[in-house]
């Protein structure tokens, strides 16, 4: 069984990382996707073989008992003479709780000895020649960048990420887990009890209940999975919704719960959490496509409107 090389990274808001894109085609970058612009937490690491599953469930527990951080954009900037990278350079805005969280990982098989201070940053390009930074870092001294005038964000989760190499794309990075910096949600307690989980991506075990393989290439849509698992094994889900985000509303796209999980009312519970955070991000209304197994919306809310199933939401 071959190693996986892992990291562990915080991926800032949609507009942050376009302008990211933007500044590294225009710092000569021709493969900008090959990773997505991120702030590194625990550097790249190889895992022995079986140990991933030991660190998916080392980053969740480490998650769930931060809460979120702010940061923000403070321009762009150099590591010369030591390194001859261009980056944004970050500030925490949280009296050093980034740091704090970045110690409280790296344990055990993440461990890694710091053989730098860590200066928080998103990479623009990794080598340049000296000349060439100076040049760029005088372009960009007094530059405003619209998409960072917000000034700051907040941090919400941490991605673990896999190195993966193909014939097509070669050697990129993909995320393999989100995981919110947030108290788990437990329900079910007495019952059949379950923790819920949200991302933003599609991972690997999600798309293996739904029949498909990951989709490792970067979406346009605003994905939101709710995935719900049995308490203490973390990244093995028995049910899960899956949709979109857009103006217009909130879709869901795919529900799924495994055979030997199902009568059990997890549909129900996937599908009001489903809902819950669709509201929460500023959904008016979600709506689902007929098709076989749809009965379970009517119970949570949805009215059959021709062919679709429609509930509207309440902000909550």
């Amino acid at each position: 069984m071959a190693r996986r090389r892992v990291l562990v990274a915080i991926v800032p808001p949609p507009e942050i990382r376009s302008g990211c894109r933007v500044l590294r085609r225009m710092l000569g970058d021709n493969r900008p996707e090959r990773i997505v612009p991120h702030i590194t937490l625990v550097p790249p690491v190889n895992l022995e073989p079986g140990r991933f599953a030991s660190v998916r469930r080392h980053v969740r527990a480490i998650a769930t008992e931060w809460r979120p951080i702010t940061l923000n954009v403070e321009g762009v900037a150099s590591f010369l003479p030591s390194t001859p990278t261009v980056h944004l350079s970050i500030g925490d805005l949280s009296e050093g709780q980034l740091l704090a969280l970045r110690t409280a990982l790296m344990v055990d098989d993440l461990f890694r000895e710091d053989l730098r201070p860590f200066r928080p940053h998103i990479t623009l390009r990794e080598k340049m020649n000296e000349s060439q930074i100076d040049r760029v870092l005088e372009t960009f001294e007094s530059a405003s960048f619209e998409w960072a005038n917000s000034g700051e964000w907040e941090v919400t989760s941490i991605r673990l990420m896999e190195q993966f190499r193909t014939d097509q794309r070669g050697t990129y990075w993909a995320t393999v887990a989100e995981e919110k910096l947030a108290p788990a949600t437990v329900v079910g307690r007495g019952g059949v009890e379950l923790v819920i989980h949200s991302s933003s991506v599609v991972e690997p075990e999600v798309a293996s209940l739904l029949g498909t393989t990951p989709n490792h290439l970067a979406s346009t849509k605003q994905v939101l999975c709710v995935t719900a698992e049995i308490p203490r094994k973390v990244g093995q889900p028995v049910g899960v919704v899956l949709g979109d985000l857009s103006p217009d509303g909130a879709k869901i796209g795919e529900l799924a719960v495994r055979p030997d999980s199902r009568g059990m009312g997890i549909a129900r519970q996937l599908i009001s959490h489903w809902c819950h955070l669709a509201a929460t991000s500023g959904a008016a209304l979600t709506w689902a496509n007929d098709c076989e197994g749809a009965e379970v919306l009517g119970a949570t809310g949805f009215s059959r409107v021709g062919g679709l199933w429609i509930r509207e939401l309440n902000g909550s």
